[in-house]
């Protein structure tokens, strides 16, 4: 599922948002979930990396709406779980 979200994310920022230079996807179980499902527990974490003085040259509401049409998308394509989203900076690795 991991690389299944980091193509459709990619594709959007590609096509939107071409600063950015890769897409990271990770999943942990969330223990705070009521579900007794275990797919639907699972939370999914994507990373947009992007190096530091671009990130700093568009504003805080910028980001945020980026974060949003990304779980926004995420979510319309059926994906119900808990989605996070977070900058990542590639010249701090």
């Amino acid at each position: 599922m991991e690389d299944y979200i980091k193509k459709i994310v990619k594709y959007v920022l590609d096509e939107k948002y071409p600063e950015f230079e890769d897409v990271e996807v990770t999943s942990e179980m969330n223990p705070r979930s009521f579900y007794t499902d275990k797919k639907r527990n699972i939370v999914y974490n994507v990373f947009l990396i992007i190096d530091s003085n671009t990130f700093l040259k568009n504003g805080r509401e910028y980001w945020e709406d980026i974060k949003s049409l990304i779980r926004d998308t995420i979510k319309s394509i059926g994906i119900e779980n808990t989605i996070s989203v977070y900058i990542e900076f590639s010249d701090e690795k």
